[in-house]
């Protein structure tokens, strides 16, 4: 948010244009507070990321904070996934936005509680620059933003994506990925920067292989 962005909220809240003024002021609050503990470096892509998170946490406006665990541990989620830090691996962007409500511990939403060890889990590795080649095909053809693995898991993309962010990442080569055999268990994603789970997107056996074949073609250039 920049100043004109700041000036023209104030202005609206003074004039009572605003219908939820004291929701604006703490916005501003915060971003001011975000300006002030990252010292103006603010990594832009977590902020996106964050922003899309709070979107889609529209309905559900406890998920737009970053959740307190207890011992120094922080979730944040939209349901879809869910990324636990340290105190000390906390993003900065993030700081400001922790629930304020200090008596309010969400334990069980934490990574630690929530991880997939059901079945055989089994580490995996993804293509970083074939999945960035799926998901540019699909939103270029305003198709469903999924991947899917060659064993049938299927996921979302840009959330994918965006975890990879708030853990700090540019790619997947610093980043731990598991599955069990069950493709309609969650992912662990692990780095040293954070945990996450990633819920799968449902998919039946003939929607599986039609995928895996459009994807086949996508990565080869063939679409």
């Amino acid at each position: 948010m920049n100043n004109k962005n700041i000036y023209d909220k104030i202005v609206k809240i003074l004039n009572n244009e605003d219908k939820q003024p004291m929701v604006t002021l703490e916005n501003i609050k915060r971003e001011l507070e975000t300006e002030i503990i990252t010292g103006g470096k603010i990594n832009n892509s977590i902020k996106q990321a964050f922003k899309r998170l709070q979107n889609q946490n529209n309905i559900k406006t406890k998920f737009q904070n970053v959740l307190r665990n207890g011992d120094d541990k922080y979730t944040i989620t939209n349901s879809y996934f869910l990324i636990t830090y340290t105190g000390e691996q906390l993003p900065k962007e993030l700081k400001a936005y922790i629930n304020p409500n200090e008596k309010e511990i969400d334990d069980g939403l934490q990574f630690d509680r929530l991880r997939n060890m059901d079945g055989e889990i089994s580490k995996v590795s993804i293509n970083y620059e074939n999945l960035l080649k799926v998901h540019k095909y699909n939103k270029l053809n305003k198709l469903d933003d999924m991947y899917t693995l060659s064993g049938g898991l299927t996921f979302n993309i840009q959330y994918f994506l965006d975890i990879i962010t708030f853990l700090g990442q540019k790619d997947l080569k610093n980043v731990e990925i598991e599955i069990s055999e069950y493709n309609y268990h969650p992912m662990n994603i692990i780095s040293e920067n954070g945990k996450a789970i990633l819920l799968p997107i449902r998919m039946d056996e003939d929607k599986i292989e039609n995928r895996l074949k459009l994807q086949e073609k996508i990565i080869k250039g063939e679409n």
